[in-house]
């Protein structure tokens, strides 16, 4: 059974920080939703530490950050991190790759 409605995987880059945080809006307008191609979102964004991710979503939805190998498998049930509310800022605060994915059921869309 899949678990996840979206899948989303930053890999960002460490550069040299810049003397301002960016705020990206995942998914723009159209915010954490399985209607949106975070490849398409992803591509020509450079995440720098310090940046700030801004998710926003309908109360069925909620973040958790995982495991490469629990991203892989749509396993969400050993979350790093678990966001709920409706509206969350990730600060990226170390160089390397986060994995997103949303615990709601339903079929997984996984951008890279």
């Amino acid at each position: 059974m899949a678990m996840a409605t979206i899948a989303l995987l930053l890999a960002f880059l460490l550069m040299a920080p810049m003397a301002f945080a960016v705020d990206y809006r995942v998914g723009d307008d159209s915010g954490w939703d399985q209607s949106v191609n975070y490849d398409n979102w992803a591509k020509g964004k450079t995440f720098r530490v310090g940046d700030n991710l801004l998710f926003n979503y309908g109360g069925s939805h909620s973040v958790d950050v995982v495991s490469q190998s629990d991203y892989n498998s749509c396993n969400t049930g050993n979350a790093i991190t678990t966001y709920t509310g409706g509206s969350n800022t990730v600060k990226l605060d170390k160089e390397g790759a986060i994995y997103f994915i949303c615990p709601t059921s339903g079929p997984t869309v996984k951008a890279e």
